[in-house]
């Protein structure tokens, strides 16, 4: 794996009630920056394929 998972990666975990009263849960991935740019990920390169098409799309 390209990360130190213990010092590089979280995986912050929230969970609470629905509006329905069942219990939802949900987590992001984050990355320290320094480990993008390890892979040659920085904030002056393109952003993704997919944003790219979402934001080029045209509404009908």
């Amino acid at each position: 794996m390209p990360f130190v998972v213990e010092h590089e990666v979280r995986f912050p975990l929230t969970c609470g009630p629905g509006a329905d009263g069942r219990w939802w849960g949900w987590f992001r991935v984050e990355a320290a920056a320094k480990a993008l740019w390890r892979l040659g990920l920085h904030p002056s390169q393109p952003r993704a394929a997919g944003e790219r098409y979402a934001l080029t799309r045209q509404v009908s």
